[in-house]
């Protein structure tokens, strides 16, 4: 029988024995948590030469989108073996592929205006 070829490729890369992080997420609305695997990039600071000026990139997840179809922003996240720090949700973009990059931030952010 067929699979998905898609979501078991998504599945294998998202992986914990390979790339893939236990994430686990609390939202907002409900404050019941639930464990995702995501892979986790920490914030990156690069000097670019050429501009002579610093490119950051704040943390970030990637998830397979159908695990987190409900995540809203301010959702608390926090990623196994990353002790101590607590992130929030801070936008929430879905590639069309199936996998969704969540960026982080340490603070929750104003829904101001959304």
């Amino acid at each position: 029988m067929p699979g998905n070829f898609i979501q078991d490729d998504i599945d294998t890369f998202l992986n914990l024995n390979d790339f893939g992080s236990s994430i686990t997420i609390t939202p907002v609305a409900s404050g019941s948590s639930y464990i995702v695997n995501g892979i986790y990039d920490n914030e990156a600071n690069v000097f670019d030469v050429q501009t002579a000026a610093f490119i950051s990139s704040g943390p970030q997840i990637q998830f397979s989108t159908t695990d987190i179809l409900n995540m809203n922003l301010n959702d608390k996240v926090q990623v196994s073996g990353v002790s101590g720090l607590i992130y929030y949700v801070q936008t929430i973009k879905p590639d069309g592929t199936g996998i969704t990059s969540v960026a982080l931030s340490q603070g929750k952010i104003s829904t101001i205006g959304y």
